[in-house]
């Protein structure tokens, strides 16, 4: 397993990377007034 990943810029948590160097966030939801849903959020 790598030491890399990086820190998400929404909610601040790091995501580590897997064996495989894939970032995938955890599945803790983002603060209501942090959420980025497209079907309340278009962009």
């Amino acid at each position: 397993m790598t030491d890399e990943g990086y820190y998400c810029v929404v909610c601040g948590r790091y995501l580590p990377a897997d064996e495989c160097g894939v970032i995938v966030h955890d599945d803790v939801p983002h603060p209501v007034d942090m959420d980025f849903g497209d079907e309340e959020n278009p962009q």
